[in-house]
């Protein structure tokens, strides 16, 4: 079930979530809270606003569904956040890895899809302009607050800073690229979320949100709570000016992102593959990707790490590139190579992607070479045998900059950070 609520012409066609027909608007009292989901509505885009950030009401439809249609919603987030090949992709170092369960990559997205779907009590339709509330969750309080925040959030980004689907989750760039977007634009809605929900509460500071659990480890990485920390960290240092002067100059990486010690100094390498080898037969390209650290973390913990083996085994990644190929058979066949800091990271990420046993067939054949690891998953023994052969030839000279391996030790000697 659908209500429309809110009237593109003017805010005075706003009505309540619970009410049939319209009503006259009466916004609240700045020092009075919110009686009615209407009142809430008007009330967190003036604080929304206050930030700098205004969010034009009546350019905007909002509608109440049942849980089972937040789906459009989710789906329709997940669509801007990662291209459909980028699940195939992933599910299948998902069965190289043994992670269960085991399914093909329309069933990894449909999963990430229900998952969001399921922890969305406001979301924001960026193609349609329209704020959708989750009929369950529509009660005054603090979680509905601070999701409606986020959402007005992104549609202030989406209506005045170039398009939330075509300049900050840009869904064509590589999966590294659009995480570490996805991550400044998360983390810009949910730590303005946070900083109104401190200040109602007169806290002087923003309490960061929890990220659901069930959303942590999934390679859609969604939310990105890492996304947060880097935002505010930009807001203490330069304000709002910063955050936004952000947008222009994102992180190169989510290595950047997630440690402070590397941004702007610690920059990834340009990783290329090879074509496939002729000798190898006929195979036709699925896609081509950098996985980068951050997802590289949140496979390995979905495949049982804890956080220490999980954080170190990403740590110290230089640049990555992965080719997915299908070949007649229908057999994919990945061809994964990652440049490290150290030898020793190279050694510790190698050491976490190895086959548990010798009964995976798909299971990584892995040869490092210094810095360079180079993983391929193949049933065909023929076709990795040839895949080696082919990325033997086909060896760079690396740049060594010691500054990175020293950074990377620093992080390495911190806690363990927690899920992310």
């Amino acid at each position: 079930m659908r209500r429309r609520f809110l009237a593109r012409s003017a805010l005075a066609g706003l009505v309540a979530l619970t009410a049939c027909r319209p009503d006259p608007v009466v916004a609240p009292q700045d020092d009075a809270p919110p009686a009615t989901v209407q009142e809430l509505v008007i009330s967190t885009a003036k604080e929304v606003a206050r930030f700098g950030f205004p969010v034009d009401l009546s350019k905007f439809l909002m509608e109440t569904r049942e849980p089972a249609g937040m789906h459009e919603v989710a789906d329709g987030y997940v669509s801007i956040v990662r291209r459909r090949t980028s699940h195939e992709v992933f599910a299948q170092i998902r069965r190289a890895l043994e992670i269960p369960p085991l399914t093909n990559g329309d069933g990894l997205r449909e999963g990430v899809v229900q998952m969001v779907a399921a922890s969305t009590i406001v979301g924001f339709l960026h193609d349609r302009d329209t704020i959708v509330f989750r009929t369950d969750a529509a009660q005054l309080g603090g979680p509905l607050e601070h999701a409606l925040a986020r959402a007005l959030v992104f549609a202030y980004i989406d209506h005045n800073m170039g398009g939330l689907a075509a300049s900050v989750l840009d869904a064509s760039a590589n999966t590294e690229v659009a995480l570490t977007r996805q991550c400044l634009a998360e983390g810009f809605a949910t730590y303005v979320a946070d900083t109104i929900h401190a200040s109602k509460r007169d806290r002087s500071d923003a309490i960061p949100t929890d990220v659901a659990a069930a959303l942590l480890g999934t390679h859609a990485n969604v939310p990105c709570a890492p996304g947060v920390a880097y935002v505010a960290a930009l807001h203490a240092a330069g304000g709002w000016q910063a955050v936004l002067a952000a947008f222009g100059q994102p992180p190169t990486s989510t290595e950047q992102l997630l440690h402070p010690n590397k941004l702007d100094t610690d920059f990834p390498v340009n990783v290329e593959l090879p074509p496939w080898p002729d000798d190898a037969g006929e195979a036709e390209l699925v896609q081509e990707d950098v996985v980068g650290e951050l997802a590289i973390e949140r496979i390995l913990r979905e495949r049982g790490y804890d956080d220490t083996v999980a954080s170190h085994g990403a740590a110290g990644w230089d640049g990555d590139r992965l080719g997915m190929w299908r070949l007649p058979s229908g057999e994919h066949v990945l061809v994964w190579r990652s440049v490290w800091d150290r030898e020793e990271d190279a050694e510790q990420f190698a050491g976490t992607i190895a086959p548990f046993s010798t009964n995976e067939p798909r299971g990584f054949r892995i040869v490092r070479r210094g810095r360079l690891v180079d993983a391929v998953s193949a049933e065909s023994e023929a076709v990795a045998t040839q895949w080696y052969i082919t990325l033997q030839d086909s060896l760079d000279q690396l740049a060594i900059e010691p500054a990175d391996a020293v950074s990377t030790r620093e992080i390495e000697a911190l806690p363990s950070p927690r899920a992310r």
